[in-house]
Parts: C-alpha cells; structure tokens; sequence
C-alpha cells in the first residue's frame, strides 16, 4: 500500500495533490477534507447520466453528502435544486452553496412542496442522501414521470415505499458504492477547479493532538457517535505518529 506522504505534499496551508496525469494545484486543508464525501454522490450522479444540464434537480438530506450534492449538480448543469431537510440551519448552508428552493419537511410535506416548485411536473432528479424511513417513499413521488431516483444513502434498516407508483410513472432507480470508479480524482479535479468547497460545512478546528478530547466533547446537537468515530480515529492517527496524547486520553 502507497503511503499517503507519498502522494501529497504540504506547506503554507495547502495541500498538493501529486497526480501528474491531473495536472492539479494545490487545495487548502479544508477543501480537501470533503475529496472522499463528494465522490460518494458524485459515482451516483455518474451512473445517472452525469449531465444535468436544464434540469431540477430534489435532494433530501442536508447533511454532509447533500451538501456535496447539491454543489455537484450545480457543476453538472442542473438549473433548479430543491433541498429538502429537517434542520434550519443546514437548509441555509444549503441555499448558500446553491440551493434555490428549501424546504423543513418537519413542517411542509416535501412531496408538495416539490410538486408545488415544479407546477407539478415532478423533479428530473431526486437524490436521496437522508437514509429515513420515508425518504424512499417521497424520492419516487417527487420524480417525474420519467424521472431518475438516485440512493445515496444507507438506510438504518428495511424501508417501504410504493415502487408500483415508480412502475406506473417509468422512474428509474439508481444506487451507487462509495467512492467508485474515478468519481474521487474527479471530485478532487472539481475541488482544485474551485467547483465545490467545504469550508460552510466545516464547525470546529482543533490541532491533532487536541482531537480526542475535542471529538468527546463536542455540543450535545452533534452526533455523539460520529464524534465518538472521530476521536477514535484521530487516536490512531496519534499513536501512528507518536503524538503525545492528553494525559488518560490515550
């Protein structure tokens, strides 16, 4: 296995990719923390039809991969993208990085407001990065008759939703596998090119050595467990560099 310091090189808060064949500049730090994130979605969108031009485009989930989503299909041609989530304040991230319609499906059914958007056409696309127990359901209802469904997410277990509904209007279901194909150079092209960014998802920064307490303890509305994962990871990082740890943190 290729050691990661022989592919990048660093200095004045940058990172190099080396990848010759790419012909990339350097990204900063931050960017480059959502190389792996965007090619998640943007396999998917590969295997979609990858060109979105004139298009709308629905994404459920504002998370992380939605966010990324939403700044591909931007970069793929889309015209409109509809975000659909349950927190205020990622739906603003949202409409920063391009959303132009977003919707709180706490409070408005994202269905309608989707169809609504749409004078009830449907959306072309509908790319489901929330992983609910409905968000199947309302990604085959929002497409339009002859619209694409693309699963992004993983979901916490078996989900229903009315695919005769998806049979009856010719939707076609998509899923994808991580970061396949070339979908992480490209994304990593993308993010040289300046056509996706992290830096409006990025909360908090912390020097390495300062990451295990830092991921316990970030604010009860984070996913605990995601920090968990962080930190954990973050240890390893230290010991594999022989950091020294915060005393009986390590």
């Amino acid at each position: 296995m290729t050691d990661i310091r022989e592919r990048v090189a660093t200095g004045n808060g940058k990172f190099t990719p080396r990848y010759p064949d790419l012909g990339l500049g350097p990204v900063s730090y931050e960017d480059a923390t959502v190389v792996m994130t965007a090619g998640s979605p943007l396999f998917g969108l590969q295997n979609a039809g990858g060109y979105f031009a004139g298009e709308t485009v629905a994404v459920l989930g504002p998370g992380p991969i939605g966010l990324m989503a939403i700044q591909l299909v931007r970069a793929l041609g889309a015209t409109r993208v509809i975000l659909a989530g349950t927190r205020d304040a990622r739906l603003a991230v949202g409409r920063s990085l391009g959303a132009d319609v977003t919707v709180n499906s706490r409070s408005t059914d994202p269905v309608a407001a989707v169809m609504a958007a749409t004078a009830g056409k449907g959306a072309d696309l509908v790319i489901d990065c929330a992983g609910g127990d409905e968000t199947f359901d309302q990604s085959l209802r929002m497409a339009k008759p002859g619209g694409k469904v693309l699963l992004v997410a993983f979901y916490h277990g078996p989900v229903t939703a009315d695919v005769s509904h998806a049979v009856r209007r010719n939707v076609t279901i998509y899923t994808e596998r991580g970061e396949g194909g070339t979908s992480v150079g490209r994304a990593l092209a993308l993010v040289a090119a300046g056509r996706l960014t992290a830096k409006p998802l990025i909360t908090h920064q912390f020097p390495l050595r300062d990451g295990v307490r830092a991921g316990l303890s970030l604010p009860v509305d984070l996913n605990r467990r995601e920090a968990k994962r962080l930190a954990t990871f973050i240890e390893a990082l230290a010991v594999e560099d022989q950091l020294s740890l915060p005393p009986g943190e390590g």
